[in-house]
């Protein structure tokens, strides 16, 4: 019924308004004091790479630094900001899925900006394997309002490869499939807020290094358990991985042939044996040949394991030092 300029009642560095309602019930009015603060504002924001290029909407590498920077102003002053918090997650295909740093390391990432007594604390909240690393990030002032960010992170080299779809959609917000999704929040000592929502995507990346040479000695009739070989690999994607020998030879023209050895390791539980030498008759530690993959792993930035060797030495075999190359095989989906 009636309005009129109050002051800053609550505190908040802006005028409040009064309002009376002298007709509010039958025996009294009411007064309401209405706040005219206004919330945090995300003025800009970007991913770019190490040169400034802008990565949004497109993919990124594994093993290289990135930096969400983003640009912030509040018209109460910048001492009003609590926290700038930045959540990203791969969508596996659905833009129904959000964050969730339970599920892995490599498919969600959270970092945060705390504005401790107006002094910059930047954390990687999540993920804490070493599936992401924080670099060296930054506060820029612009006046006492505003205040430029900059997060940066590095992808290490499982962070699950995003391809997108078939395009990608220029516009902010969540449009394409198979991306990894973010967005930026800021949050006012009120709980004002202020967000964005956009996507970027990641390339492939695999990798696979043997580890020691499988030996052995024993006598023709023997069949002789060999030393291990630790396999090291790493993948951001679905994957599958063989491995093969060719026959043993002595380089003399003796030979023992590829269907006198067996290998464990991987999904291969028990010493299964080589049907023959080369890449027709691999041997799948993960995966087969069709359809044949594997799920990229949620955790960690390499993984290892032991695979293990036995030869058997035919009766008549020639005494000597019998060699064979082995070829380990990995390939994406």
């Amino acid at each position: 019924f009636s309005a009129s300029k109050a002051g800053d009642v609550n505190g908040d560095g802006f005028n409040d308004v009064i309002a009376g309602s002298p007709a509010y019930s039958a025996n009294s009015g009411k007064i309401d004091i209405l706040s005219c603060r206004k919330p945090p504002v995300i003025t800009d924001y970007d991913l770019i790479d190490s040169s400034g290029t802008s990565r949004l909407n497109t993919q990124i590498d594994v093993n290289e630094n990135y930096s969400f920077i983003v640009n912030i102003t509040h018209p109460g002053g910048w001492s009003k900001v609590d926290f700038v918090r930045i959540h990203a997650w791969y969508d596996f295909g659905s833009e129904a899925n959000a964050y969730n740093g339970t599920l892995g390391g490599n498919i969600n990432m959270f970092l945060e900006y705390e504005n401790t007594s107006g002094t910059a604390q930047f954390t990687l909240k999540w993920p804490t394997g070493g599936e992401v690393t924080l670099g060296t990030c930054t506060e820029t002032y612009i006046n006492g309002t505003s205040r430029s960010l900059n997060f940066t992170f590095k992808p290490m080299y499982q962070f699950r490869h995003a391809p997108g779809d078939t395009s990608w959609d220029s516009d902010p917000g969540f449009n394409d499939v198979n991306s990894w999704n973010f967005e930026i929040n800021v949050t006012d000592c009120v709980g004002w807020y202020d967000s964005v929502k956009d996507e970027f995507g990641v390339y492939k990346y695999t990798y696979v290094y043997a580890e020691g040479n499988p030996e052995g000695t024993g006598f023709p009739g023997d069949t002789v358990t060999m030393t291990s070989t630790t396999l090291h690999y790493r993948t951001n994607d679905a994957f599958r991985l063989n491995v093969s020998i060719a026959d043993l030879s002595d380089g003399f023209g003796h030979t023992i042939t590829a269907d006198n050895v067996w290998v464990k390791g991987g999904n291969i539980g028990s010493f299964s044996q080589f049907g023959g030498s080369g890449d027709t008759n691999a041997q799948w530690l993960y995966g087969s040949a069709a359809p044949g993959y594997e799920i990229a792993p949620l955790n960690g930035i390499e993984q290892s394991i032991s695979v293990d060797w036995q030869v058997a030495i035919p009766t008549g075999t020639i005494g000597g030092t019998y060699t064979a190359p082995v070829t380990y095989w990995i390939s994406q989906g």
